[in-house]
């Protein structure tokens, strides 16, 4: 017991043990209210029985009028960087055309949110950029495949899944060029 680490720092620096436990006792007590603390985590997530899924949604994309197959084209990681702000956008859109951080700066500062304004412009997305967006991704898309874009769409289709049948459900126009 001579060895143990906390009562070999205590004797070494109390300054340092005090910091250590209070972040042992900080992190324990942040556990018990439910918070996700690092390096301990909350483990719900994996005590629900995952259900299986009605409804899928896929982007499809398509260049001068042929679909883009996206999946097998792009390595992994250029493949993030491209559905990663596709998907981004969508949620702008789907949130009236204001970058969704917004809102949820809103709902975690409260009153504080107001005095964060000014500093908007430089952490979430203006106007300008989501405006940008569409000549952005198509510069992307050109040199990604490969092709000289004349025009391009972006579309989300859902499907449905029932008696092992797949069923396109609805489509909607994500963007497309002029």
């Amino acid at each position: 017991m001579n060895k143990a680490y906390l009562k070999r720092l205590y004797q070494h620096n109390r300054l340092i043990f005090g910091w250590v436990s209070l972040f042992v006792l900080g992190t324990l007590f942040s556990n018990f209210m439910g918070d996700e603390i690092s390096p301990f985590f909350v483990w719900g997530m994996f005590s629900e029985k995952l259900e299986n899924k009605k409804e899928q949604a896929v982007i499809e994309i398509y260049i001068n009028n042929e679909a883009y197959n996206y999946t097998k084209e792009l390595s992994n990681f250029n493949r993030h960087m491209l559905m990663s702000p596709i998907g981004y956008y969508k949620k702008i859109l789907d949130n009236d055309g204001q970058d969704p951080f917004q809102n949820f700066l809103e709902s975690k500062l409260g009153n504080t949110y107001q005095k964060l304004i000014p500093l908007l412009p430089y952490i979430s997305n203006t106007s300008e950029q989501i405006k940008a967006f569409k000549t952005w991704l198509k510069e992307y898309l050109a040199c990604s495949s490969g092709k000289e874009i004349q025009s391009f769409r972006v579309i989300e289709v859902l499907y449905s899944f029932e008696k092992n049948q797949i069923t396109k459900q609805a489509e909607t126009l994500i963007l497309e060029s002029e």
